[in-house]
């Protein structure tokens, strides 16, 4: 099992509520997950995560401002792969539900990812 540390900064999201009023927010915030990394062979490794986020929404409701913030659990799952001894690539998904005030209609967001690691070890 390994801890995981990140801060993560949504965007802006926009769209309308089931009163055809614009609203949008902007989320972001910090997590603390657990991994487990299953090896599949020496060079691909399947992972799964999952734990807390810490977030903030600065959100408009038919122009009016206000803030939300508050925990919520999210999960994931991704796999990296190695091309040589000290560099790869990664693909990750992650879901996190209900971050935002109860005016947002889609509290709901998944982040989907692709990176290059490289290692020094």
């Amino acid at each position: 099992l390994i801890l995981d540390g990140a801060y993560i900064n949504f965007g802006e999201q926009q769209g309308k509520n089931a009163a055809g009023q614009t609203s949008s927010a902007k989320r972001k915030g910090y997590t603390a997950a657990g991994v487990m990394t299953l090896p599949v062979n020496d060079d691909l490794h399947v992972y799964g995560k999952g734990g807390m986020i810490w977030w903030t929404s600065e959100e408009s409701h038919a122009g009016v401002g206000n803030e939300a913030s508050g925990r919520d659990t999210f999960y994931g799952v991704g796999a990296d792969y190695k091309i040589r001894d000290h560099i790869g690539v990664r693909a990750e998904w992650e879901s996190y539900s209900n971050l935002g005030s109860e005016k947002l209609t889609n509290k709901d967001l998944n982040v989907l990812s692709v990176g290059v690691s490289m290692s020094s070890l």
